[in-house]
Formats: C-alpha cells, structure tokens, sequence
C-alpha cells in the first residue's frame, strides 16, 4: 500500500536520524520506504502481511494526527 504525504509529514515520520521510522518497522513488522525528496509530494510504501501493513499505517496516521494536533495548537 501506498500513500502520498507532503514533505513536513514525511519528516515526522523518519524522524531524526531515522529513529521514528526504524520504530515503526519493528513494531509493524512492515517494510516502510520512503521516496526520495526530488519532488514536495513524498511516496511512503508499505508492505508485507496485512497485519504487518495495518498496524505500520495505523502508526503512520497516529503520527500525522500528533504533528497536526500540535502545529494547529501553535
């Protein structure tokens, strides 16, 4: 599965030096890339079983919804 995401969603899902990302792959079991940064739009593909794949896009948006709740308090 894929999903499309801008530059700054990207970023808060790898985290700094990968850490976020890396998290996220163990936890899911899901293998997650990330497209290169040549364009705004960034491709984050997921795959691997479909449990593996829910649970890394569940943690996916759950990231999201955080940097959204805080950049819209701010």
């Amino acid at each position: 599965m894929s999903l499309e995401s801008t530059l700054s969603e990207v970023g808060s899902i790898i985290g700094k030096k990968g850490e976020i990302v890396k998290r996220f792959r163990e936890e899911s079991g899901a293998k997650i890339n990330i497209s290169d940064g040549s364009c705004p739009e960034r491709i984050v593909t997921v795959t691997g079983p479909t449990t593996s794949i829910f649970k890394a896009f569940t943690l996916i948006c759950k990231k999201f919804e955080e940097v959204s709740i805080f950049t819209n308090a701010v």
